[in-house]
């Protein structure tokens, strides 16, 4: 990557798709203090994305979304990430070697939408999930273990981390868990087949 793109300091927006030889991010991307919206897809040999030590994701004080889709080898999220108090939304697709949420994970208080698809060795949440009170949209598909360990029942391990997300899209579509939030504040889960 340029050199160079570590002085847009005024960018608000960049994707980075198609670079299969990049295997991680420069640490000047962290320089884009005013950046909202990162995507990266399909970098096939993407393994993680900058951490820069001291302070490390924490730079990117205005970074509303992140997107991580089809990185096969990416397999961990930055530890700096947990300080960035502005994160609203965070997909994760086709991520193959993503074993685990950190345990840091509820540390993203301000996280309102979580999409996670097709991470297959994906197995559980983090304890640390039940403390994300504002995520309103959940979608868990195509993580077959996952689904079923988020499946509501008590027989369920990870139900009751989730719980509290009003609005919940669990499993494929031909069988679709869903929560809708009530008029009393309560949700709700329906499930249908086809």
């Amino acid at each position: 990557m340029p050199l160079e793109m570590q002085n847009l300091s005024s960018l608000k927006s960049l994707t980075i798709c198609w670079c299969e030889e990049l295997s991680s991010l420069p640490q000047s991307l962290l320089n884009l203090k005013a950046l909202e919206s990162l995507e990266i897809s399909n970098c096939h040999s993407l393994i993680s994305l900058p951490d820069g030590g001291i302070g490390g994701m924490q730079h990117f004080s205005s970074l509303r979304s992140l997107i991580v889709l089809s990185c096969p080898w990416f397999d961990s999220l930055p530890e700096g990430l947990q300080n960035v108090k502005t994160l609203h939304c965070l997909e994760i697709s086709s991520c193959p070697n993503l074993t685990a949420l950190p345990e840091w994970f509820g540390d993203l208080d301000s996280l309102r939408s979580l999409t996670i698809y097709d991470c297959h060795n994906l197995t559980l949440l983090p304890p640390g999930f039940k403390l994300l009170t504002k995520l309103q949209h959940l979608s868990i598909q195509e993580c077959p273990e996952l689904e079923e360990r988020c499946r509501q029942g008590s027989s369920h391990e990870d139900w009751f981390k989730i719980a509290h997300v009003p609005h919940k899209y669990i499993g494929s579509p031909q069988v679709r868990w869903s929560g809708e939030a009530s008029t009393s504040g309560s949700s709700s889960v329906q499930a249908s087949s086809q």
